[in-house]
């Protein structure tokens, strides 16, 4: 994914990334991009995949809507 602020690559994972370019850290909330509904989150052997319940549908990262919100 790419920074708001810099445009430049954020590290990190599930909902919790920092840019090594500017320093900044943030918190990203997804959504569904087809029926803007919450995925569910889940960890299996430390990788992290989102599933769609309204959808039934897996979902990736790249996929889906985002909200970033600078961490404090």
């Amino acid at each position: 994914m790419e920074c708001p602020e810099c445009k430049g690559k954020l590290d990190g994972g599930g909902n919790s990334y920092a840019c090594k370019s500017c320093g900044v850290e943030w918190q990203v909330d997804f959504s569904c991009e087809i029926c803007h509904g919450k995925p569910e989150m889940e960890s299996h052997c430390g990788a992290v995949t989102f599933f769609c319940q309204s959808c039934r549908k897996l979902k990736s990262r790249e996929s889906m809507d985002k909200t970033f919100t600078r961490k404090a």
